[in-house]
């Protein structure tokens, strides 16, 4: 569901740990509204440099590793989150290793204990 998603994206960005960072606002905010407009594949690193980090076409991430720096840090945090304040939340967001494309899981109560 697009729209508990997209709540779910405000209720995650309304935490204090993910205010500090406008860095990890922007790139969360951008990959899953990416992958809500259905625009998955468009996801890449060269796009999330462009679009999130203002890298200009002759962005090499050998020589600026900014997304991959700032995914490891947005993973952490999310991590963080749902350990703690979004335990009960119903819906995961997360970002594997590897992409940077979201995933999106229901929670269950269950889960918690």
């Amino acid at each position: 569901d697009k729209d508990a998603i997209a709540r779910q994206l405000e209720h995650v960005l309304a935490d204090p740990d993910f205010k500090i960072s406008s860095q990890q606002i922007a790139l969360l905010k951008f990959v899953v509204n990416q992958t809500l407009e259905g625009k998955e594949r468009e996801i890449t690193e060269s796009s999330v440099a462009a679009q999130v980090f203002g890298r200009g076409p002759d962005f090499d991430p050998n020589i600026d590793p900014i997304v991959i720096i700032q995914a490891d840090i947005l993973r952490r945090k999310l991590e963080r989150y749902y350990l703690v304040a979004g335990k009960k939340d119903p819906i995961r967001i997360d970002i594997p290793p590897g992409t940077y494309t979201p995933v999106f899981e229901k929670q269950s109560p269950e889960s918690e204990a």
